[in-house]
This record gives C-alpha cells, structure tokens and sequence, in this order.
C-alpha cells in the first residue's frame, strides 16, 4: 500500500458537523451531534482513503500572532455554541481512541499546523503524498502536486476533492496565488478587511491578469475596472496586510518524524468503548471496516497542551456488573432440518424456560412476506438451529411446502400458553404467522418494545443495536446480513448467503434474546414502567397484530370517482389561481410562483430561505387576508396532497391475495407513546375539512361484516389535563357535562354563556387545546388570525379561569428540570435535557414539550388499556366483529349487525374504565355504512 498522509482540521470538521447534524444527545444528556458527525468523517475517510499516516489539528484557545498583527482579527465572530463547545474535548477523546496523534499549538491556528505538516511530510527525501481535510477554503493555496484537499461539501462525508488542476480548473489560477486574491476580496468571516469594493470575481480578475497582488499593485493604475483601481490605490497597505493575515505559515515550530504518524491498525475496543459512552450505535458496525491493531501501539497525542479526558477511556463507563460479570454462552447452532425443528420444538414443550425464536421474512410487510428461514433456540436444553426454509435456486411451490411443514411442526408449541417466547420485533412475525392460521400465544418479551421503552427518543431499536448496547455483544446487523437496500422492502441479500453463514450469524443474536429480555425487563422495573410494559405494551402487540392481518375494505369504484371529482376541482384552483395571478405559470414551481406572488402581484415577501423567498404554507397563511390567491394556493396545495396521498395511492396499497389494505401500526416511533400507522398513514387524514370526509367514506365493512362502528374519545386531553392539575373548574366542569370550550369563551370574552357565538367557542376550543401544547401567545395569534395582544388576552383570560392548569403547568416544567424527563399517569418516561439548554428557542421547546408530554402521552396509555380491553373481551365472547383502525383518539371496528348492542356495551365499557381520573371519560359511540358515517 503506498504511503499517504491525511491531516484533519479538528475545530473546521467539528464546526462543520455541529451545524450539518440534527442536535442529538446521549443517555446522560450530553450533547453528541459534532462528536458524532466527526467520527462518521474519520470512519469514511479510512475506509475509502485507507491512510498509512493520520493526524489531526486543533486550534488553541489563546490568541494568535494574527491577533498580535491585527486587533480586529476574527473580532465580530460570535463565541462557539453552547452546545458545541464541551463536544470539543468528547472530539479530542474520540481522536485518542483512534489512536490518532494531534496537535495543538499556542500563538497558531489549525491551519498553519496542517501547513506545516504537510510541508515537512510532502518535501524532500522520503517525500509522501498529503490529503488535507477540512471544511475551509483557504487550505486550497496550500494545494501541490504532492498535497490535494478534501473540502467538505454537504454535511461531513461528502467531500470534494482538489489537486492543483482542480483549483485551476475553478479558479483559472495556480494555488499560491489564491493568498493574493483572498487578500483583495478580504474575508468577512475572519474580519479580515481586504479592499473595500472588490469581490471575488474581481479579485480573480486582478491575479489572472497581474499574476500577484504587488504586481498589481505596481502597475495599478492598470487596473480595472476604474472602481477597482480607485479602491485598490486607496488601501495598498491594507491589502498587504490582509495578505499577512491570509497566507497560511508553513514554519510553526513543529518538527514531526513521520513515522510517529503512521497508523498501524486500531484498537477496536477502545474504540467500542467510546461509542458506548457517547451512546453512538448507528455506526458500531462499520467498525468491521478498521484494520486491527494491538492497543499497546496506539498513539500519544502530542503537543496538545489543554489536558486530555481521554484515559477515562479506559477506567470508567464501564458497563454494568450484570453484564461485565456474564459469561457469554453460546451454544453450537447448526443448519437444521424439519427433523431437527421438531426436536427442539419437542424439547420446550412444557419447559418454564421457554424457547427463542425469530422468522425471518423476506418483506417488511409480513401479509406479503415469505418465510426465507427460522432461527430457534430451547434455554432448557441450550440447543439452537437454523433452519432454511426459502433459499436462491429453490422452487417456489418446494419452499412454500417447506414453509407450511415447518409451521405445522411449531403450531403445538406456538400455540401453548404455557410456553414463554421471547421474540424481538414480534408483531410482523405474529401476523405473518396469523396469515397461515398460527394463533401465537405466551409472548414472554419484545425486546425491541421493551428498550423502547427505556428510550422512546432512540433511533434505532434493531436486535443488533441492543444486543451491543447492552450485552457487549456485536454481531453483522440484521439490513447488512440481509442486503436490504435502501429502496426495498425485500431482503434479497439473504437468499444469496449460504445458510451456514447465515446460522453462524445469527446463533449468538437468538440465544441472547433472553438474557437480553431478563436485562431489559428488570431496568423497566427499576424506572417504574413495569406495569405499563407487562399489562399495557406487550399485550397490545397481539392486539395490534391482529389489526394489521384483518386489514380493513375500500370502495374502490367510489375511489376511483373520488378521484375523478378531485381531479376536477384541481383544475378548476388551477385556472382560478392563474387568472387570479393574471399569468399561467406551474404552480408547482417555489421559484415561479414567488416571482408571481412578490414581484409581479407586489405582497410582502415574509419570509427569505437560502434558495429565494418562501411561499410555505405558514406564509401563505400570513398573507391569505390580503388576497383570495393564497387561500386559492392552500386549497390547491391540500387537495392535491389528499389525492396523491390516499385517492390515488390507496388502491396500490390493495393486497391481491385479501382485497383488504394492511395499514402497519408502528409502536416504537414516537416520543409519547402515541401509536403511528404507515402504508397509508391514517393519522394523517384530515377532519375537519370535506375532502377528509370523502377519504373516509371509501372504508367500508367487508362482505362478511355489515357495518363501520366508530368509538371516539370526548376531549380525552382535556380531561387529563383536569385530572393532573386538579384544577375545580375544569375538574368541575366535566362533572357537570358541561360544555367546557363555551366556558372558557365565555370567561375569555367576559360574556354570559349563554351569550357565546359559534366563532367565539371555537377561538375557545383553540385556547384549551393550544394550552395542552403549551401554545405561546404568538402561535395562538397565527393560529386564530388575530393580533398578538388579543391573543396575550385569551391566554390570560384562560389562566384566571382555571387557575389550577397554570399551577400545574409551572410544577411539571421544574419537576422536568430537576428530574431531567416527565412522566404520564402510567409512567412513561421522556427525557428532556435540553431543559437546562443556553439556547432560548431550544429551552422553551423543550418546556412546551414537558407541559404537553404527560397529558399526550397519558391519553396514548388510556387509549391503548382500552385497545387490549376491548380486544380481551372480544376474543373472550368470541364475537366476529373486530377492531380495524386506531386513529388519535378513536377506535374503529368492522361490525356483524346481530353483535351491535353487545359490541357497543363491550366497547363503552372498555374504554369508560380505562383509566380512574378524577372525571368521568367519555366515549361517542355510532355505527354507518362506511367511516364517514360512523364518525
């Protein structure tokens, strides 16, 4: 391999990461997002560079010899983030445990460290090529035949490359002479002056033309054009010494033996354990891409002169006893034949100790799915095997046999109660199992249920994730030994591996699952959610799985003329809009249609991004009281939205085999509890408008059912709401059944109740719900089209009415602060640190979130007791009808007419007696021909 050295700009590359990725944080509320962004850099970068040497460079925080020279230098440059600013040392620790050797200097900058390495490396006897990577231009003059840069482009890892025909290419000159176009254009980032008047394309104009700046300024009265000469006659001196500002040293005293920067290999452990510590798993797996080497010959830093945290590496974070004092026992997991199933399947029957088991699908949507493998593992007899069941090669008709043999082998034992299982992301393997007439029953964990709730806010709930995050334990994660690609759904990677491979794989991940299950059941237990997670979460899983194999009917003759009508009025908004704009233009287009809107047509331009002015619909909101074109356009935009998203796509989304659409219901994406549904996404129907109504009206019972029966919980947040801030008249109020959004009217416009206009308990009906968000009065103004006092106004008028809610609203908000996460009435936990951020617009974000949290989330749990309620009783009575949807706060069924009342009462009884609050919960309850009915 030839030799290469790859230098890092530390403070450019962590710059650039902070602000390229989303602000992210660990367990212990640490900001990580820079730290983060940095490693995938450095991961990339060895992988596809594969560097023989590597260093990194910082900048010092004490002044420079530039600041000596120029007491203006940098000076208008706001201070480093809050949140940015103790990721440094993390970054400076995430060097070390690459065993990467750094450098530090007082009196000099990053740059000119990488310049000075890169010409004692790149020069004389024993010479080697040099990659500078940053994300800062001004390395470019630096650039030779034997020094190239890598300049950051989008976010960390895109990258674009420069040798000296690069630069020439962009910038028609050699390297070197970019110090003199930087000293006429100046550099607003750094403060450095240059020459008042002349940009860029005008300084790259002087230098093609002069070749260097003292040229130039020899012959200036050359120069053109005349502005230029006049600004370049009038600040020589300045020029000059914006030159000495820009040139980057390439002298600091630095001297380096380049072997001291070789990199051998890297220490994966040391590596591991920083990555746990930071709470990074996403890219755990791409450490198989790192050469290995022994931990003894991993790299001091050198001249760091801030004191390195990097030893903690070492002695602390270390993992807890229950897992540090586990030896790991594997047993021997062979590929199996059915014979060898119906052993093992044999050997659990009646053991407390239960089984393991895990299918792999060949689809994320288990009711298209084909069994490809099934992976099985006994804790009694400590015996696994994997079984291939769908390999490449193989007759479609031969493996579907096979599939229906293996399933009829485990049915006994899928079926016995008695028989714990622990399973990981069980739901889609319940269903595809349901889909053959398997009723798997004794689900004893769901891993991936389970650490979400011990992390709601995680991004990644994979087997492979948790069993490192938790167990020490790192196997080939299931999308890379699947092969799944970004744009499928289908794993055809696996087929492609040779079952023995895939066995060997997948042994450790099974027999773990529970000791995994056992770990996360007891930290469950230890945060108080273990009545939530045994009663709540992990019997909803079968719920939810019987939900998405029912599936639920469309109309799709009324689809199809839905779409027909839909179509219509589009074009219909189309031609108002243009004839309103007085032009045809494509509405589509932001470009074309701000030009309309703010040049042509003269409204306020509101809001400016970096592509040009806005037309979201925030904006259009803002501007529709001044002309009838921005309703025009937010009808335009939502009806099209409504029949790409559904009209249209639903019927795509029939499955062939049923004639039913199999919505998936998600369990582990949102940070409240609350369910999400995808393919389609239900939640997303609107409600209140006509065309929402329309979407609705094409679910309707299948042939074997007669009706749609609705149940919606009556203002379930408000209710929450008076039942956690023991507010008397809110609490009162729902006592009373009184009409609460005509109460809080008539106290916020000091009117009778009798008084009360429909416009106003609708204002009001914003103000109770904008409050359970934690609405400000500028949202609330947005939102109701007033002025910002009025809305001050309202909210006032909302606190002095129920006093007990502001009470609570303040408690939760410091409780928050001081535990660091809120809870709902069950005890789920959310965990806020940005509570006690410096950022103001983070700090409310994060207070509106703990004032909203335990109220969502609470209606979430109450609704989800109720789903496994209903559910219960259902199959207790063996009753035909069925529940389809869960939508926000209702419940929908696909109902037999002679169980009405019966379902009814089931139903209402259910979901009444959910949750004991302080007030009584209230259930509408109807039943129609479709889902627009019923509501």
């Amino acid at each position: 391999m030839a030799n290469r050295l790859v230098v890092i700009d530390g403070h450019a590359i962590a710059n650039r990461a902070f602000y390229a990725m989303p602000l992210l944080t660990n367990a212990d509320g640490d900001y990580t997002n820079a730290v983060f962004g940095f490693a995938m850099m450095l991961v990339k970068i060895i992988r596809d560079q594969s560097p023989t040497h590597m260093a990194v460079a910082f900048d010092s925080s004490a002044p420079t010899f530039r600041h000596e020279q120029f007491a203006q230098y940098k000076a208008q440059r706001k201070g480093m983030p809050d949140e940015l600013r103790p990721q440094i040392p993390a970054i400076k620790d995430l060097v070390a445990a690459f065993g990467i050797p750094a450098f530090e200097l007082e009196g000099f900058e990053a740059d000119d460290i990488i310049g000075t390495l890169a010409a004692q490396v790149s020069q004389g006897p024993g010479a080697i090529p040099v990659t500078i990577v940053t994300g800062d231009r001004d390395v470019l003059q630096l650039v030779s035949d034997n020094v190239s840069a890598m300049i950051t482009k989008k976010g960390v890892t895109e990258l674009d490359v420069y040798g000296p025909d690069e630069v020439r290419a962009k910038y028609g000159l050699e390297p070197r002479q970019l110090i003199d176009v930087k000293a006429l254009m100046g550099d607003a980032s750094d403060n450095v002056p240059g020459v008042p008047g002349i940009g860029e394309k005008t300084a790259i104009k002087i230098i093609q033309e002069f070749g260097d700046l003292e040229t130039a300024i020899a012959r200036v009265d050359e120069v053109t054009p005349a502005k230029a000469r006049e600004a370049l006659a009038s600040n020589v001196e300045q020029a000059r010494e914006s030159r000495r500002l820009v040139q980057i040293h390439q002298d600091v005293p630095v001297e380096v033996d380049v072997d001291t920067l070789r990199i051998e290999g890297f220490d994966r452990r040391s590596i591991e354990q920083f990555f746990r510590r930071m709470g990074f798993k996403s890219i755990l797996n791409r450490l198989n891409e790192l050469p290995d080497r022994e931990p003894s010959s991993r790299h001091p830093n050198v001249l760091l002169q801030e004191e390195q945290s990097g030893e903690s590496l070492d002695s602390s974070q270390e993992v807890s006893s229950s897992r540090s004092d586990r030896c790991l026992h594997t047993p021997e997991c062979s590929v199996g034949d059915l014979e060898e199933l119906s052993d093992i399947a044999l050997s659990v029957k009646g053991q407390e100790d239960g089984m393991a088991i895990d299918l792999l699908l060949s689809h994320d949507e288990p009711m298209k799915a084909e069994l490809v493998g099934i992976a099985l593992y006994s804790t009694n007899a400590e015996r696994a095997c994997y079984v291939p069941i769908w390999s490449a090669g193989s007759r479609e008709s031969e493996s579907r046999s096979r599939c229906e043999s293996a399933l009829q082998i485990l049915r006994p034992v899928l079926e016995d109660a008695s028989v714990p299982k622990y399973m990981h992301e069980a739901k889609r393997q319940i269903t595809f199992l349901l889909r053959h007439g398997i009723a798997l029953r004794g689900l004893r964990s769901d891993t991936a249920i389970a650490a979400y709730l011990l992390s709601p806010e995680s991004s990644s709930y994979s087997l492979s994730d948790l069993l490192f995050r938790y167990t020490e334990d790192r196997f080939v994660p299931d999308l890379a030994l699947y092969g799944k690609s970004s744009n499928t759904p289908e794993y055809h990677g696996i087929l492609e591996v040779p079952p023995e491979e895939v066995a060997r794989r997948y042994s450790r991940a099974v027999c773990e699952l529970p000791y995994l299950a056992d770990l996360l059941d007891s930290k469950v237990k230890e945060v108080g959610m273990d009545g939530l997670w045994h009663e709540v979460e992990l019997p909803l899983v079968q719920v939810l799985a019987r939900m998405e194999f029912a599936g639920v009917r469309i109309d799709s003759g009324r689809l199809r003329g839905l779409s027909e009508v839909m179509g219509k009025q589009i074009t219909e908004l189309e031609r108002e809009i243009h004839k309103l704009a007085g032009q045809t233009f494509n509405i589509n287009s932001t470009k074309q249609l701000a030009t309309v809107l703010f040049e042509d047509m003269g409204l306020p331009a509101v809001k400016k991004t970096k592509t040009g002015y806005s037309t979201d619909q925030e904006v259009l909101e803002a501007l529709a009281p001044m002309h009838r074109i921005c309703q025009a356009l937010l009808d335009y935009r939502a009806l099209t939205k409504l029949k790409g998203t559904y009209v249209d796509a639903l019927p795509e989304l029939v499955n062939s085999e049923t004639d039913r659409i199999h919505t998936s219901f998600n369990q582990t994406v949102t940070a409240t509890g609350r369910l999400s549904s995808t393919n389609p996404n239900l939640q997303n129907i609107p409600i209140r408008t006509e065309a929402g109504r329309m979407i609705r009206e094409v679910f309707v019972p299948g042939e074997d059912f007669d009706c749609i029966l609705s149940a919606d919980y009556s203002q379930i947040e408000l209710r929450v709401l008076a039942h956690m801030s023991q507010d008397d008249a809110l609490t009162e109020a729902f006592r009373r059944d009184e009409d609460v959004h005509a109460k809080t009217a008539s106290e916020v416009f000091s009117i009778p109740i009798e008084w009360v206009t429909p416009e106003q308990r609708s204002q009001a009906k914003a103000v109770n719900f904008g409050i359970v968000y934690g609405i400000s009065d500028y949202g609330l103004s947005r939102n109701l089209g007033i002025p910002v006092s009025e809305a001050r106004r309202y909210i006032d008028g909302y606190f002095r009415l129920y006093k007990g809610v502001k009470r609570y609203m303040d408690q939760v908000v410091e409780e928050a602060r001081r535990n660091g996460y809120v809870t709902t009435l069950l005890g789920r936990r959310r965990y806020l640190p940005e509570l006690n951020s410096r950022s103001v617009p983070r700090r409310k974000f994060a207070e509106r979130t703990a004032m909203n949290t335990p109220i969502q989330g609470s209606a979430a749990d109450i609704i989800k007791v109720a789903m496994v309620k209903v559910d219960r009783e259902i199959q207790s009575k063996g009753l035909r009808s069925r529940l389809l949807l869960q939508v926000h706060d209702e419940l929908v069924f696909e109902a037999v007419e002679d169980e009405l009342d019966e379902l009814s009462a089931i139903v209402a009884q259910s979901m009444e007696s959910a949750a004991d609050l302080r007030v009584p919960l209230k259930v509408d309850i109807n039943v129609g021909s479709n889902w627009k009915e019923a509501k």
